[in-house]
């Protein structure tokens, strides 16, 4: 992490040369900032940077003409730079492109100003391969979940437009296979050291062998970061400097600094500390003084913006350049410290930088920033075995190495103080955004405004980590297990759960609704009800019933109307139909957040005639369409019945089924009922304040 006291918004260099040069640092926080808002408005994330550019505005107005000219500058290149993102994207047809990123099944290729993602089991393609694209372009459909990883959200935060669906034939490989190379002196590895390896060289992960230090929140430890780039590098030079004098340390350094980047080409914080590592050397070679970190970062980022604009909403370009620029400008805020505070006051500013990346999920682990610091110095003389043990003979080494690392997370797994966390991801910037201003009020000696500022900042955190706001909160949520159903109904401390949804390949159970009932406060669960016993039902009740705690479970029509605190759910399909489906329960619950809901599960069109038949004043505000919006639920005269404001369909994007069916969403369009998907929307919340 590269910086200096000129990095202070209070403190801006005074630009060299011309004076008709513009600031390199207000013109990368326009360029940087109002690429941000443009590019997420009009979702939340985009509040963060839209008032950092109100307040920044309002701080370069008292600067001088010089930064606010620069920053007005930034703003207008952003806006040039939006015009070419938002020229019509590539449908089809023929064309050449290049591969920006590859990785181990897929690659993404850019053909003018569309980027693409192109599936391809065992993928070998290079960076700088150049390819001829004879297809189509397509939406992106990618099954999500509630709480796990979206790798449609990533893409589409890299740039990509569609999926590319065709043949990719070969015009031009890059001549360095590295990715080829680096698969086969992998396998002169033992298998131990094998996953920990590929993960901190070659920034693949394989989550399977690495769930240990996954579990013991310590993978981060082993990523391809910036961090442990930039660590890494500082600990070879020390190596170094116990053999060698400073001229050949510095020469040999910016050598071997070089192989480690080779692999990570698409790491641009990676790229921001080798560049400037090599810039401080190559001048410390020719004795002139290296350009400050005020103006060396910034002119980089704004490099990198101009390269490929997408990697403003990249997690790890965001990091490096925050922590290298609020880096500098903490240095002003320990030095107003008494020297003996300094260390600790420096560790702390560390500490609050990182923050954001400490959340698991929604679980925040108090000991985190402590086992990362004692387990790091542990993984570069590992790191630095492995890239010798890659060319000469040290699996054995490697292997027993590997299992010290593993036996330390074993040990660091079991001595955990964990609280909730409720950090949403919409507030990474806004982070930020609070530090900074929490810094600029300090260097200004505005220490009292700085003391409110970061207790009201900190004070709804540790609100919410309290189990007191989910006492006196309701909440019904459509969770979104893909192609299934799972709703929770919640109030204070009553929790019920209307099925579990369920899936072959995934563990909704452990990967989706625990830690998301954990997101909401929910430690234990008062019943589980089983609308019938379809997979996509109640698949995943045996590992929910193994790993959380459940009161009772209600699947039988003798046990209605089901009476639970202060609930009462009623079902209307008792008719003792046979068939899964027909079988199926249909829940009333009646005025709960001041709404009526009718939960029809896979209910087909002859119960629903039934259910109207018997029950003619039956209406509900909220529907939860039967069957996934199948032809076979939803018919019209039962809509035109129950009359719902809103529609929920519980769906996976892109299923087989070809579900919500046109036909369904016709009818509902015209009773009037809002339509609302999982599949568009995720997991569907509605809350409420208080108890009944």
């Amino acid at each position: 992490m590269q910086g200096s006291r000129d990095a202070s918004l209070a403190s801006f260099p005074r630009g060299r040369g011309r004076a008709w040069l513009p600031s390199p640092l207000p013109l990368f926080l326009a360029l940087f900032l109002t690429l941000n808002f443009l590019l997420l408005f009009p979702g939340a994330d985009s509040i963060a940077p839209g008032t950092a550019i109100v307040l920044l505005f309002a701080l370069f107005l008292r600067k001088g003409k010089k930064f606010l000219l620069s920053f007005l500058l930034g703003a207008g290149l952003s806006l040039f730079i939006l015009l070419f993102l938002l020229l019509p994207p590539w449908e089809g047809g023929e064309s050449i492109g290049i591969i920006v990123r590859a990785k181990e099944g897929y690659f993404l290729v850019q053909t003018g100003f569309t980027r693409l993602y192109v599936s391809e089991e065992g993928c070998l393609r290079e960076i700088g391969d150049i390819v001829r694209l004879e297809g189509k372009a397509e939406p992106l459909v990618m099954a999500e979940y509630e709480s796990r990883f979206s790798f449609r959200e990533y893409l589409i935060e890299r740039g990509v437009r569609g999926e590319f669906v065709g043949e990719a034939v070969p015009l031009f490989s890059f001549p360095l296979r590295l990715r080829e190379w680096a698969q086969g002196s992998l396998s002169k590895v033992g298998e131990e050291a094998r996953p920990l390896l590929d993960s901190l060289l070659f920034d693949r992960k394989d989550y399977e062998a690495l769930s240990l230090f996954e579990g013991a929140g310590l993978l981060y430890c082993l990523s391809a970061s910036g961090l442990i780039f930039g660590t890494g590098l500082r600990f070879m030079d020390w190596c170094l400097a116990l053999f060698l004098k400073e001229r050949p340390r510095r020469i040999l350094g910016c050598l071997l600094s070089i192989v480690p980047m080779l692999f990570l080409l698409h790491k641009a914080g990676v790229w921001r500390i080798f560049l400037v590592w090599n810039i401080r050397s190559i001048c410390a070679l020719k004795g002139k003084k290296a350009p400050s970190g005020a103006v060396l970062n910034p002119l980089l980022g704004i490099a990198f913006i101009a390269l490929d604009p997408w990697l403003v909403l990249d997690t790890g370009f965001r990091l490096s350049y925050f922590l290298a620029l609020f880096m500098g400008f903490s240095r002003e805020i320990t030095n107003l410290a008494p020297r003996r505070w300094r260390p600790l006051l420096s560790k702390a500013l560390l500490l609050a930088l990182l923050f954001p990346t400490f959340p698991d999920g929604n679980e925040l682990s108090l000991l985190a920033p402590f086992r990362t610091m004692l387990f790091l110095p542990f993984v570069l003389p590992f790191l630095g075995i492995g890239v010798l043990g890659l060319f000469l003979p040290l699996s054995s080494a490697l292997d027993g190495y590997a299992r010290f690392l593993m036996d330390l997370a074993r040990l660091w797994e079991r001595f955990d103080i964990s609280i909730t966390c409720p950090y949403p991801d919409e507030l990474f910037l806004g982070h930020y955004l609070i530090l900074g201003c929490l810094l600029l009020l300090f260097s200004i000696g505005l220490r009292k405004p700085a003391l409110f500022l970061g207790s009201a900042y900190v004070a709804p955190f540790l609100f919410l980590a309290l189990p007191l706001p989910g006492a006196f909160s309701s909440q019904v949520s459509f969770i979104n297990v893909g192609q299934g159903d799972a709703i929770l109904i919640r109030e204070g401390e009553t929790a019920v759960l209307v099925d579990t949804g369920g899936n072959m390949s995934v563990d909704i159970a452990e990967e989706v609704l625990i830690p998301f009932f954990r997101k909401e406060g929910v430690r234990d669960l008062d019943a589980v009800i089983i609308s019938h016993g379809d997979m996509d039902h109640d698949g995943a009740l045996p590992s929910l019933y193994d790993n959380f705690a459940i009161g009772e479970i209600v699947r039988e029509t003798s046990q209605f109307p089901f009476e639970i605190g202060n609930f009462i759910f009623e079902n209307l399909n008792d008719y003792g139909l046979s068939g899964e489906n027909e079988s199926s329960l249909v829940l009333f619950l009646g005025d709960f957040l001041g709404k009526d809901w009718l939960l029809m599960g896979d209910a087909p069109s002859e119960v629903e005639a039934k259910i109207i038949e018997d029950h003619p004043e039956l209406q509900a505000d909220v529907l939860k369409v039967g069957h996934h919006g199948s032809s076979t639920s939803s018919s019209l005269p039962f809509l035109q019945q129950v009359r719902p404001e809103e529609a929920i369909v519980s769906v996976g994007a892109g299923n087989r089924y070809g579900h919500p069916d046109a036909e369904v969403l016709r009818r509902l369009e015209e009773v009037g009922a809002k339509v609302r998907r999982t599949d568009q929307e995720g997991t569907i919340t509605y809350r409420g304040w208080g108890t009944r």
